[in-house]
């Protein structure tokens, strides 16, 4: 098995805004699309039967055609329908106030989660890694855990929990670590390894900095 390597690691990969999760579940079919006939003509009493002269199924078929081209699931499908139905009241809607202002499910690269806890430092644990096979690799991707598997891919084993502290946690322990009476030598060597983190935090904001360029 290929080694498993840091998102950020991989120089050949473009995909730094992440990857939508569509490819990872089924594709669109008829069946969705009759589905949708079904539910738009229930909700909002309209005909919406496939007739070539019939605006509204002209309307509907717009709309899925476009969520087929953007790639769409028909788990993503189903849905953003059952999201469209519970927050739209009205019978006149375009295609926008389907697709526009909604944001695809994504697993994103090493650089997003050191964004995150950068900003929240205890999103950490909110946070979920994935195995994710890229050019003959598995990489290490993330996202805010939302209880459901992706199929096909695998959950990254945590590195024994480790995650970078806020420059003020690294601080506040070494104030407290070096109040606590140890033997001097051991406050030194202490006062290397918190420096050492602190280091390390500004390696990953240089790699976070790079990588926006």
């Amino acid at each position: 098995m290929s080694d498993i390597v840091l998102y950020s690691e991989e120089k050949s990969i473009d995909e730094s805004n992440g990857i939508v999760l569509s490819q990872f579940y089924n594709r669109l079919d008829a069946m969705d699309f009759t589905n949708l006939i079904i539910k738009f003509s229930v909700n909002f009493g309209l005909d919406f039967s496939p007739k070539e002269d019939n605006q509204y199924f002209l309307k509907v078929k717009d709309i899925f055609e476009r969520c087929k081209a953007l790639g769409w699931s028909k788990e993503e499908f189903s849905q953003r329908l059952e999201w469209f139905l519970d927050n739209h009241q009205w019978k006149d809607f375009t295609r926008a106030h389907f697709i526009s202002k909604y944001e695809r499910p994504k697993l994103y690269p090493y650089t997003w989660y050191l964004e995150q806890i950068n900003k929240n430092p205890d999103s950490a644990k909110d946070i979920e890694s994935w195995e994710v096979p890229i050019n003959g690799q598995n990489i290490i991707m993330y996202r805010y855990a939302d209880g459901t598997n992706i199929p096909g891919l695998n959950r990254a084993k945590p590195k024994n929990g480790f995650r970078l502290k806020s420059e003020d946690e690294v601080k506040k322990e070494y104030d407290q670590f070096k109040s606590s009476g140890f033997d001097p030598e051991l406050v030194a060597i202490g006062k290397k390894l918190f420096k050492a983190h602190l280091r390390i935090r500004d390696l990953e904001n240089e790699i976070i900095q790079l990588k926006k360029k």
